[in-house]
């Protein structure tokens, strides 16, 4: 089942809610369902890579944690079919996606499942918000957000995706099924 355009923007107060799950065409690419070459035996964790250009970015920067919370909705993308039971679910209860990420978020990646996709299409993404994000200037510094160094660990994680030492391993789930039903929606406990 598919969202159309008209009918996923209807779920975020303004289009920079929208992740990029909505703009990568990801119902070919469910976790667990990736081409069986397995790049490499070498994996960095998501926390890590986050952390290696997330460090070297100031903090004065006004849009420091935008940048982070970009970062990470690039790097996870949210299984499709988790993502519309949730959202029909909140919408029978008077409320909408965006209303639940700002208020209590915990509990919607507690029913989402989320992956880091194959390394072609990871590489494609995270190139393309480092380059959207990273001359972006400080309203009160008037510098870029990353720096000569941020620029040296942004090629090193392309470089390390390219490699395919991010993406989750194919046909290898990354979640257990100890689910619980929570009145009709499955409860995914990670």
């Amino acid at each position: 089942m598919d969202v159309d355009a008209s009918q996923s923007d209807s779920n975020y107060e303004t289009e920079s809610d929208m992740e990029i799950s909505e703009i990568v065409d990801t119902t070919i690419h469910i976790q667990g369902q990736q081409s069986k070459e397995i790049p490499s035996r070498i994996l960095n964790d998501f926390f890590h890579v986050m952390d290696r250009i997330n460090r070297t970015i100031s903090k004065r920067h006004t849009l420091s944690k935008q940048f982070a919370r970009a970062f990470s909705d690039t790097m996870f993308i949210q299984d499709k079919r988790d993502k519309l039971e949730v959202i029909a679910y909140l919408e029978k209860n008077g409320t909408t996606f965006a209303a639940k990420r700002k208020s209590d978020p915990e509990w919607l990646w507690k029913r989402i499942r989320h992956y880091i996709p194959e390394k072609n299409i990871l590489y494609q993404i995270v190139k393309e918000l480092f380059d959207c994000w990273g001359s972006v200037v400080c309203t009160v510094t008037k510098q870029p957000l990353f720096s000569d160094e941020s620029w040296k660990k942004a090629r090193g994680i392309l470089h390390d995706i390219q490699k395919g030492w991010v993406s989750d391993p194919p046909n290898i789930p990354m979640y257990t099924d100890s689910t619980k039903r929570l009145s009709t929606l499955v409860v995914t406990l990670v």
